[in-house]
């Protein structure tokens, strides 16, 4: 009995795990999981994952479907269906990358493309100067001029021009004024840039041996609209060859006549913009050039070392030296002087009135009456007036007194120094702006070939002021009573100092008349010339030559405007 219980008891085991075994498999079919609503498909990170993820056994997922209703369901599929769809991505974000790049890398050609234009069109197409450079010139200034211990660099950025020079040979100094007289280049100037006054910039590169000449480099500015062309470099050598024939060798503008330059500029320059002549009387070299719409004059030792000049825009330079930056240190100046300039100009009224009588009481001696006519010479007519205006000769003296044969003067004018070694005109600003007074004794100038014969026909503006003028010579008389400007070597360069005639006297026709001492003082400069003399200095070539500071003092008290007409 034991052991047929025994028996049926194991059967029954056996039948309950069988049963267990079946409703587990039963379970297995019967259950499924829950769907899940994913509205964004689940992105790999790598091809190998999704390969991974396709190998397991897929799960039912949840897709979202737009119906035709516009309703968004959800329907069961398989998860490998899914995994496809996602690899099927992967390719698809990495078409986008190679697209985004090729349009930025296009943008970006097209941008240097725009650029590039755009330099060489303001260079080349609006200025026409020069032939276009490279760019890369313009953006890292591979041709810029370098410094160094030995050589510095001057930019005049308003003249698009960079100087490398010697510190060792040279010293640069810069002025600027404006100018309404230019001698016989006036009536040329004129035409080339109409009749506003033009604004003179000049850098000298003062040598530092004094038994050698400075180079100097003067650009001419008149706000000009468009470019110089041939056709007014052309006007300026008939001017030349007008008023000055025979006095000076042409050269060929040419890579190897043109001084100065440098050979990477001398390789963009338009040499039908540029003039060279030789001068032999003092051994310098002038150049002429048209650089965009200003005219540059190089006046040059035959000879010049350690200097060198660049057009800057071809590719600029950093100074050492900046022009512009020591000009503008005299702005204040120059603004402040013209406040003055037109509140003076309101008192005095140069365009109303042209003749000014005045009154100059110089002490022990009596008054010296004055005439002045603006026709005659506006511009040191101006000059003198203002500084009377301004008393600036009241307490001055006269430092020089000539008596020789056919030359008897006595001068005067130097409000700073009472020596002659000063000077400032009405239109002074600074040391750099001197603000000098033109010449403005001839409509046309002499002109004299090597020989010393004169080559043209010479025109002064008022025959009535002078006399005798000898062709042969240049020598002119100017009569007693006479009151000139005195002035350096240089042509423009008169200040405040001047000179009275005392009896007529022959000199260079050089200086400018501007007024008169009337009949009735002639007492006054007849008295000066037979009680006073000139104490000559024996150390100095001018001994023994009636030359020197007066023996009594000739002071002026003041000097007053008593009409104008």
């Amino acid at each position: 009995m034991a052991a047929k219980a025994k028996e049926e008891k194991s059967k029954s085991t056996k039948s309950l795990k069988k049963k267990t075994t079946v409703l587990k498999e039963q379970e297995s079919k019967v259950s499924k999981p829950k769907a899940e609503v994913k509205t964004k498909p689940e992105i790999k990170k790598s091809t190998k994952t999704s390969k991974k993820t396709i190998a397991k056994k897929p799960e039912v997922k949840g897709e979202v479907k737009e119906q035709k209703t516009g309703k968004v369901d959800v329907v069961s599929i398989p998860e490998s269906k899914k995994v496809e769809s996602e690899v099927s991505k992967k390719p698809l974000k990495t078409t986008k990358s190679k697209a985004y790049w090729l349009a930025l890398g296009s943008i970006v050609l097209v941008l240097i493309t725009l650029i590039s234009a755009v330099l060489l069109t303001l260079q080349y197409g609006v200025r026409g100067k020069y032939k276009p450079s490279r760019v890369v010139n313009q953006i890292i200034s591979i041709n810029a001029l370098k410094s160094d211990d030995q050589f510095g660099v001057a930019v005049m950025k308003k003249c698009d021009l960079a100087f490398k020079y010697d510190k060792n040979l040279y010293e640069p100094k810069v002025t600027q004024s404006e100018e309404t007289n230019f001698g016989f280049y006036s009536e040329s100037f004129k035409a080339i840039f109409g009749d506003k006054p033009l604004i003179l910039r000049e850098i000298q590169f003062a040598s530092k041996d004094k038994t050698k000449a400075s180079p100097v480099i003067s650009c001419i500015d008149g706000d000009k609209k468009d470019d110089l062309k041939k056709d007014d470099l052309d006007k300026v050598s008939k001017a030349l060859d007008d008023n000055a024939a025979g006095s000076f060798d042409k050269l060929d503008s040419n890579k190897d006549s043109t001084p100065l330059f440098n050979d990477f500029t001398k390789g963009e320059l338009d040499f039908d913009l540029i003039r060279n002549i030789y001068i032999p009387a003092n051994n310098i070299n002038n150049s002429l050039f048209g650089i965009g719409n200003k005219l540059v004059f190089a006046a040059l030792p035959k000879e010049v070392v350690g200097l060198e000049m660049q057009i800057d825009s071809l590719s600029p330079s950093k100074a050492t030296y900046d022009v512009e930056k020591e000009l503008s240190k005299t702005d204040d100046d120059e603004n402040k002087l013209k406040q003055e300039l037109e509140a003076e100009t309101r008192v005095l009224n140069f365009d109303q009135y042209k003749k000014w009588n005045l009154t100059m009481t110089l002490a022990d001696f009596g008054d010296l009456n004055i005439e002045l006519n603006s026709d005659d010479a506006p511009k040191s007519v101006e000059n003198f007036v203002r500084l009377v205006n301004r008393k600036y000769f009241d307490g001055t003296t006269f430092h020089r007194m000539v008596k020789q044969n056919s030359f008897e003067v006595i001068q005067g004018g130097d409000g700073e120094n009472g020596d002659g070694s000063g000077g400032k005109s009405a239109f002074w600003t600074s040391n750099k702006n001197p603000g000098f007074v033109p010449d403005e004794m001839w409509i046309t100038t002499p002109a004299y070939d090597q020989s010393g014969q004169i080559t043209n026909s010479p025109v002064l503006k008022n025959e009535g002021l002078y006399r005798n003028f000898d062709p042969k010579n240049g020598l002119i008389t100017y009569p007693k009573g006479s009151i000139a400007m005195a002035k350096t070597a240089q042509p423009n360069s008169a200040t405040s100092q001047f000179f009275i005639i005392l009896s007529d006297t022959v000199l260079p026709a050089d200086y400018t008349i501007f007024g008169v001492i009337k009949q009735d003082s002639f007492d006054v400069l007849d008295k000066i010339s037979s009680t006073v003399s000139p104490v000559t200095n024996s150390t100095t070539a001018d001994a023994n030559t009636g030359d020197g500071k007066p023996n009594k003092a000739l002071n002026i008290t003041q000097v007053l405007i008593s009409s104008k007409s």
